[in-house]
């Protein structure tokens, strides 16, 4: 396959969607990435444009682990398993994930865990309170900026006017580009448990320690969820990279590899409690149905399988638009659009005039059962298949009954 831009494999039609502004720092890729699928571009629709960029950056770098980055990111979404539950009545969606940083779809799962890390933690202080550290902009490697930034802060809570006044908490780091110069300019999002810092004193001390840097910020936490969220947004990506040049975001990139980028300090807090799981439950290997599996199946006329295709397609509207391309005759309406698209997420979030009224929120309990139900009959059905295969004098074959078959990536 020749080196270029991204290919897709058994791509489905959609509406025109707008293409990124040329950039002309832009190389040509060093590796081959694999093809995306219909599934992918189904599960990435939302920051399609956005996941395409980040790709053909990193695969066009000279670093070899942003390069491994891209190809592990190309194969993000390129298959998704179901885990039934029939004692608790549940079905549990697994997609396989990248759980890079830069990926879209995977940011949003580590900052949901993020924010509730950090949520807990400043629910653990008496006194939350936050601070904005910055420094002027330095003609150095971003990592080695950040490590010069978390020796001053450490200064700052050694000082004799601050340790006092302070008992523990987090911090998360940032950078931002400055437009006229193209430097970074990384500071520090802090949140800690203690008293009241004077502005204007903790200005004097910050300036005297870094040599000319005298920008802060202080005041009290009132929202602890608003806040924990804005800090897992700093952590996942920064506020403007979608503005960088691709040179400046491979920079980044290659700096925050493998670095920690949410900190704690101070007094120790007390451990996140874990719940302890009987043994029977820990041994316990729930089945598991491969989309790709029921897909095969359906195009074999499997009742069972179509019926549970339909049910997941409602349940999960990201892969109702891939299953009700694969099998248009399962649609209940043959006139509404196969699945959410671009322009109908325009629409949902305000930016155009809507068409007809929103859709109906599906009933998430209902549909993972009528999903549980007919897992079920696929599963005597199978059964019942491969007793009659049975020799007279051979037993039925023990195990898992659905085994996984994972799409290429």
């Amino acid at each position: 396959m020749a080196r270029g831009p991204i290919t897709r494999r058994d791509t489905f039609p959609g509406p025109p969607t707008a293409e990124p502004a040329p950039n002309p720092s832009l190389a040509v890729p060093l590796i081959d990435l694999p093809p995306q699928t219909a599934l992918q571009d189904a599960i990435h629709e939302r920051h399609q444009n956005a996941r395409d960029r980040i790709l053909q950056v990193f695969a066009a770098s000279e670093i070899e682990a942003l390069q491994k980055q891209a190809f592990r990111m190309a194969g993000c979404g390129s298959y998704v398993d179901f885990e039934i539950d029939s004692d608790n009545q549940t079905v549990r969606r697994l997609t396989h994930a990248c759980k890079s940083r830069f990926c879209p779809f995977c940011q949003r799962r580590r900052s949901q865990r993020l924010a509730t890390k950090i949520e807990r933690l400043i629910r653990l202080m008496k006194h939350p309170r936050t601070i904005v550290l910055t420094v002027k902009s330095m003609d150095l490697d971003l990592k080695a900026q950040y490590r010069q930034l978390a020796k001053w802060f450490r200064k700052l809570r050694i000082h004799p006017d601050v340790r006092p006044h302070i008992i523990n908490g987090v911090y998360t780091r940032e950078a931002t580009v400055n437009t006229r110069t193209g430097l970074f300019h990384p500071h520090l999002h802090i949140i800690y448990d203690g008293d009241y810092l004077a502005q204007k004193r903790l200005r004097y001390i910050w300036h005297s320690i870094t040599k000319g840097s005298d920008i802060v910020w202080i005041q009290d936490v009132h929202d602890p969820i608003k806040m924990a969220r804005e800090l897992a947004t700093y952590v996942i990506k920064p506020a403007d990279s979608d503005s960088w040049l691709d040179s400046t975001l491979q920079q980044f990139a290659a700096a925050v590899h493998g670095m920690q980028m949410l900190h704690t300090f101070g007094k120790k807090f007390p451990p996140e409690p874990v719940a302890e799981k009987p043994d029977e439950l820990k041994r316990q290997k729930l089945p598991t149905f491969s989309l790709t599996q029921l897909a095969w199946q359906a195009s074999r006329d499997v009742a069972p399988a179509a019926a549970m295709l339909v049910a997941i397609a409602a349940r999960w509207p990201d892969l109702g638009r891939y299953i009700y391309h694969q099998f248009p005759q399962l649609h209940p309406d043959p006139e509404t659009p196969r699945g959410p698209t671009s322009e109908t997420h325009r629409h949902v979030n305000g930016r155009g005039p809507p068409r007809g009224p929103p859709a109906a929120v599906p009933d998430r309990q209902k549909l993972e059962v009528e999903i549980l139900r007919q897992a079920k009959a696929l599963t005597a059905a199978k059964v019942a298949k491969e007793l009659q295969k049975c020799a007279p004098k051979q037993a039925p074959k023990t195990g898992r009954l659905f085994p996984v078959y994972r799409e290429a990536s």
